[in-house]
């Protein structure tokens, strides 16, 4: 289908059904409210047989939003490649085998990579729960349809929060993470029977894997030296935050017009080091600095 034809088909949709706002906001809610759920777990998680350190659980939390929010721009480039379906399917199955692999998981390493793995189902699902209502919608309900969807997102935190910390104080963190499998295996049965989109592929779509391949490898980069950076402070008790400031306390400072001083008691001083790739003699401004009191 060009994308002539899919701009028509956004025009003169058949309209959009109560069944399928329910069935693609559930979907939308499910994807939303297990961010709300991880976080909820971490305490009970941190106390279970798993033994986990400060950066595991750190890992189990964003493992998932880092994966989902890394795949939403490919996933709607996928969907208009593809189908909107085809990938809304492909997403509910990843975001099912991601509750297997919870159910099954016996170490931290395969706990963090059945989120990661969840992730990457929600980030390719949750852009074309929005793509097929639109699709379908009329016109006149567009803004109706863009409400309800939003609203639905508005929905899941409430949802994870009430629903996710009772099952944890309940059955424990486990059960709340694997509610997951059954949950999209149901979402995955609803698409198949109830949603009447059934747009072919496009292939004059192309999909340029640069871009979404920079902006994953960033936030991945990000977040790894985020979370080792959190380990250090977790296990040395901000020591080398302590030594820095007592060192930054300590350095000399040159006022800007030319004095020195070893204290200083207002703003606007330049310290005692070049800056990086610079010569010698020039100065780098310094928020933590005060000037010479002369």
């Amino acid at each position: 289908m060009s994308s002539h034809e899919t701009g028509h088909l956004h025009e003169h949709g058949p309209g959009v059904r109560r069944r399928d706002l329910i069935l693609l906001g559930t979907v939308v809610v499910l994807i939303m409210a297990t961010v709300s759920v991880a976080n909820l777990a971490v305490p009970d998680l941190a106390n279970s047989d798993l033994a986990p350190r400060a950066v595991e659980l750190t890992w189990f939390v964003n493992a998932y939003v880092i994966a989902f929010a890394c795949l939403l721009l490919p996933g709607e480039m996928l969907g208009h490649r593809f189908g909107e379906e085809r990938v809304l399917l492909a997403g509910l199955g990843l975001v099912a085998v991601g509750g297997l692999l919870a159910l099954v998981a016996d170490a931290m390493p395969l706990l963090v990579a059945s989120r990661a793995v969840a992730g990457v189902g929600a980030g390719l699902a949750l852009p074309q729960t929005l793509s097929i209502l639109l699709i379908r919608a009329r016109p006149a309900q567009h803004a109706g349809v863009v409400a309800t969807w939003t609203a639905a997102t508005s929905v899941a935190g409430v949802v994870g929060n009430g629903l996710g910390g009772a099952a944890i104080s309940l059955l424990g963190w486990r059960a709340a993470v694997v509610a997951t499998l059954p949950l999209a295996l149901v979402c995955l049965l609803g698409v198949v029977l109830v949603t009447g989109v059934r747009r072919p592929p496009d292939p004059a779509v192309r999909f340029d894997a640069r871009g979404p391949a920079s902006s994953s490898s960033s936030r991945w980069v990000c977040s790894w030296r985020w979370c080792r950076g959190r380990t250090c402070w977790t296990a040395r008790g901000c020591s080398r935050s302590r030594s820095w400031r007592r060192s930054a306390r300590r350095a000399p400072c040159r006022c800007a017009r030319g004095g020195s001083s070893s204290r200083c008691s207002r703003s606007r001083c330049w310290p005692r080091r070049p800056s990086v790739g610079a010569p010698g003699g020039s100065w780098r401004r310094s928020s933590r600095c005060s000037p010479c009191s002369r």
